[in-house]
């Protein structure tokens, strides 16, 4: 009867109320009023064949509510398809014949490999059919080269036009992530050219394990340090490839492997892009020097020269002395940069006579000025393997493998810590040491008791760097006794990062909690190890006056916990600071003494809301609350859970129409309390009872009566 109320605004609350019956949600689809019409479309327990009518709508704003309702059903998201695709791209869990409806109408416009929009549509969707997956993972790879090819005027080798190749690939990673991938379609993407798919297919558990270690073999050498990176780090890797790829990183390995690298890659003159500044050197000599008199570079040839001459057997950086390093200008190869003089310039005139032969054709001058160029190069090598963030982070991240065989994360580790007289800051070791944080305790406790004599006037901050880092990492294993012993350290912030630290035990923290280090006590009132008694001394030995302003600090964590006695709330109940106060409202470990105390006193908004939050405010204290002048207070009553019968009849009668609103829009409010309201003399408050599902049907009919016919 309700909804066929001639008050329009009473028709647009019961569309709008989720109690709503089917067949008076069917009557108000059909309500000439357009707000109405849309509330029925909006409510979210309309039925599906309502919506398949307000489907027909010719209005597209209510076709679109309809698209977006959870009770559509797969016929009527096929009647809204033509003109609402946009919106049904957004839903979650679309039907399998939507998703194939998506797919055909697309698969005639161009290739697929080039239907970016649609693969994002397809493999974000779960019920996406494996026929389409494997039609989108079978790729012609010829067509993909031509399509390149096409669209490219000019390139500079041919190796761009394979990475090309290899990044219009990548799509097919997402199709080996999929929940309807099969293992037929995992074993063809497999053979694609592209890294990222590779290490997809093998990271998927349908995979046979003999092709998961064949890509991972594949991956662990031959493919760009990001999916190496990956591989490394990831603990379901086998043991075996991380031996494999540890030894692959082993310092004299990978620098030869490097320097080949260097010496067989092939730029054009006019290059603008190289891999690194050691092929941009490389470059240089050839088209500088080399090309001129027709002089290529023999790559087995010049390796087994470069050994020969003795450069590789020490560091090279390492090798020279101060003098000898010099601004290698990447523009200019001219003569000065090859004066003589210095411990390089006597390897250069040294090994002169092993490069005659390679190098035949080129004058004396030129063919010094080609030794230092390679003996350039090869230092600018060792300078990148060594200080160059991408060329460590496979070996960093195998440090950090706990499945990494201990000698070999050992043999990483000492390759990784660069020599402190070549240490600017201690911050280039930063991703060691967030490796570090991984590894086993022991591996910690020896990397604390060697920080010392590696980093001489730096070792206090290296030190607080791997005990912070060790302190944000999850399953750290840094020895309980190792911070013991550290919690008496004279520099101010290793203490402060023991305090903080979840694996200090809580002695340390007993010996650390009146630190006249401020963050040291915040770390300690913060520990979940620290004892309960010292929680309460903090509270009671923190200035609010203090001017380090560390007190607020201090006593939000000791507020924040569960195990603080109730004592130290009863303290801090009477903190000067009123977020302090606001806390200890909040805490269900306050005793009702405290917040009664507040409930009384208090005048701080933040506090008082607190207070109505916290469920184990007592009756008392909310009664209290109800007198209170500030009407935003007595409206979020209604909130607490124990809220009593009596102050709901109290706040029904409360002279703030808002308070009386509220208390007619609970879902909470007694039946009882809705039919004294539904006599409000507020229209308003009428309103809200009439929109309030609890409210009796006599209540209703009650009102649908005593109202006028107005519009909306």
């Amino acid at each position: 009867m309700l909804g066929q109320s001639r008050w329009a605004l009473l028709r647009l609350t019961v569309a709008q109320n989720p109690s709503t019956p089917a067949e008076t949600l069917m009557q108000l689809a059909l309500d000439s009023v357009f707000k109405i019409q849309l509330a029925v479309a909006k409510n979210p327990q309309t039925p599906a064949n309502v919506l398949a009518v307000l489907a027909e709508h010719s209005e597209e704003t209510i076709q679109k509510v309809v698209a977006e309702h959870p009770n559509t059903t797969e016929e009527i998201l096929h009647q809204l398809f033509p003109t609402q695709q946009q919106l049904l791209r957004e839903r979650q869990n679309l039907p399998t014949s939507i998703l194939e409806r998506f797919f055909r109408e697309a698969a005639t416009d161009q290739p697929l490999w080039k239907q970016n929009k649609l693969q994002y549509l397809l493999f974000k969707e779960p019920n996406t059919p494996t026929w389409i997956l494997a039609q989108l993972a079978n790729v012609d790879l010829e067509e993909v080269r031509a399509d390149k090819l096409a669209n490219q005027e000019d390139f500079e080798v041919r190796e761009t036009i394979e990475d090309w190749i290899r990044d219009a690939l990548r799509f097919l990673a997402n199709i080996a992530k999929h929940p309807q991938v099969t293992r037929e379609i995992l074993e063809q993407i497999s053979q694609y050219p592209n890294p990222n798919v590779k290490l997809a297919v093998a990271q998927n558990s349908l995979t046979p394990e003999s092709l998961k270690m064949q890509l991972l073999e594949e991956l662990s050498v031959n493919s760009e340090e990001k999916v190496k990176v990956t591989v490394a780090e990831d603990v379901n890797t086998p043991v075996p490839i991380l031996e494999a790829m540890a030894k692959n990183e082993f310092y004299c390995t990978k620098l030869l492997r490097e320097i080949r690298r260097v010496l067989a890659s092939e730029y054009a003159a006019n290059a603008h892009s190289f891999k690194s500044v050691a092929d941009q050197m490389m470059s240089n000599l050839k088209h500088r020097i080399l090309s001129p008199v027709n002089i290529t570079v023999n790559v087995d040839r010049w390796m087994e020269i470069i050994q020969r001459s003795g450069v590789l057997e020490e560091p090279l950086i390492s090798s020279l002395d101060e003098d000898d390093y010099h601004d290698w200008s990447l523009d200019e190869l001219d003569e000065q940069d090859y004066d003589d003089g210095g411990q390089l310039g006597n390897l250069v005139e040294q090994a002169i006579p092993l490069w005659t032969e390679v190098l035949a054709g080129l004058s004396s001058q030129d063919l010094k000025r080609a030794v230092r160029g390679v003996f350039d190069v090869l230092e600018m090598i060792d300078n990148e393997l060594k200080n160059n963030s991408t060329a460590r982070s496979v070996a960093v991240v195998l440090v950090g493998n706990p499945n990494t065989p201990e000698r070999l994360r050992e043999v990483l580790k000492n390759q990784l810590i660069r020599p402190s007289k070549r240490l600017d800051s201690y911050d280039s070791d930063r991703d060691l040491f967030l490796a570090l944080a991984y590894t086993p305790g022991v591996v910690l406790a020896q990397a604390v008791t060697t920080i010392p004599q590696r980093y001489g006037y730096k070792r206090d901050e290296v030190l607080a760097d791997l005990l912070k880092q060790s302190r944000h990492t999850q399953g750290s294993q840094m020895p309980a006794s190792v911070l013991e012993e550290l919690s008496t350290h004279s520099y101010c912030v290793v203490r402060s990062e023991v305090a903080g630290h979840f694996n200090t035990p809580s002695t340390a923290l007993e010996r650390l909690f009146d630190d006249d280090y401020s963050p040291v006590r915040a770390g300690v009132a913060k520990n979940p190890n620290t004892p309960p008694q010292i929680l309460e001394q903090m509270a009671r030995r923190e200035d609010p006056n203090g001017r380090d302003n560390y007190y607020y600090t201090v006593c939000h964590y000791i507020t924040q916990r569960s195990d603080t006695p109730a004592s130290a709330l009863e303290f801090l109940a009477s903190s000067p600071h009123a977020q302090i106060r606001a806390f200890v409202a909040r805490n269900p470990n306050t005793p009702p003494t405290a917040l009664e105390h507040l409930a009384t006193t208090e005048s701080d908004e933040q506090t008082l809301q607190a207070l109505i939050g916290n469920s184990s405010t007592t009756v008392q204290a909310l009664q209290h609350l109800a007198q209170n002048a500030n009407p935003k207070i007595r409206s979020s009553l209604i909130r607490h859970p124990n809220f009593p019968v009596e102050l709901w009849e109290q706040l029904a009668q409360d002279e703030d129409v808002e308070v009386r609103c509220a208390i007619a829009s609970s879902s909470k409010c007694p039946s009882a309390i809705l039919e004294t309201l539904a006599s409000d003399q507020e229209e308003y408050v009428r309103h809200k009872v009439a929109a309030n599902s609890n409210t009796p049907a006599n209540t209703l009919e009650f009102l649908n009566l005593s109202f006028n016919n107005t519009g909306i």
